[in-house]
């Protein structure tokens, strides 16, 4: 039980976010804030973390546990442990580009803009906005099409990288453009040819609706998913590549274009984190 207890103790203490300061783990279950400033094998002299300007104290390296270094590094003294753990090593975070116990706000200007009418005009460029912690990331998207404004939503779940981060979730969205295609109808006369009736040559045809082209509002309501990849640096810049990608529901409503809406996510940005 006490070799389990001792366990759990190191576990937690290891997965402990701290900044810059030494942790002196005692045996009696006390955890000093310090910074350590020399190891003996009797004695562990330091100076009191709130206190570095003032006197050196020391505590009998047999009452100690272990030490865990500002860096990371833990160095087991004295414990239950078996022998051969007792080793000297470096713990090293899951991922050293993002801190899942952060919150994460972060912006970028985006490439992809809306192309769900890619051949109507529609394309331009897009701003995002994240924000996030842990495992989940939410994305707000502005997006400039040409003559118009688009939002689009997010919702996306992380998985962790040590270089970046895996990202897959949905949302939803809407844009407003200018489109080309039909506007109108005029009636013309369409000429068949010519037909004699006894007396002279008359001209044979039919009026018929002719479509109009121009520019018109179009409308884009996309539902679908959100995927890509983050490639982060500790810096806070990252690059993003990936897509969203889903149905159209502004195809219902104008019967025109495609019902397949497809964005690009290539994207440069800064978070703070």
């Amino acid at each position: 039980m006490k070799r389990f207890c001792v366990t759990v103790l190191l576990l937690v203490v290891g997965l402990c976010s701290v900044a810059a300061q030494d942790l002196i783990i005692m045996k009696n279950g006390n955890i000093l804030e310090t910074k350590v400033m020399e190891i003996s094998q009797t004695e562990i002299k330091y100076k009191r973390f709130d206190l570095l300007e003032g006197p050196t104290y020391s505590v009998p390296a047999a009452d100690v546990i272990s030490i865990r270094f500002e860096n990371g590094m833990i160095e087991v003294i004295n414990t239950a442990l078996a022998p051969e753990q007792r080793i000297t090593q470096t713990a090293e975070p899951a991922n050293t580009a993002i801190d899942q116990n952060k919150f994460i706000f972060g912006i970028n200007a985006n490439a992809g803009g809306a192309l769900g009418y890619l051949w109507q005009g529609a394309s331009g460029l897009g701003v995002n906005f994240e924000l996030g912690r842990g495992r989940f990331n939410t994305e707000i998207n502005l997006m400039f099409p040409s003559g118009g404004f688009g939002a689009l939503l997010t919702f996306n779940g992380l998985w962790h990288g040590r270089i970046g981060a895996f990202y897959l979730g949905g949302g939803l969205g809407i844009s407003s453009f200018n489109a080309w295609g039909i506007v109108d109808y005029s009636s013309q006369w369409v000429s068949t040819g010519s037909q004699w009736n006894g007396s002279q040559w008359i001209n044979t045809g039919h009026n018929q609706n002719m479509p109009i082209y121009g520019y018109y509002k179009g409308i884009s309501i996309p539902v679908g998913v959100n995927i890509g990849y983050k490639f982060i640096a500790k810096s806070g810049l990252y690059f993003r590549l990936g897509a969203y990608t889903g149905f159209d529901f502004g195809w219902v409503f104008y019967g025109d274009g495609s019902p397949i809406y497809f964005k690009p996510d290539l994207a440069l940005g800064w978070t703070m984190r």
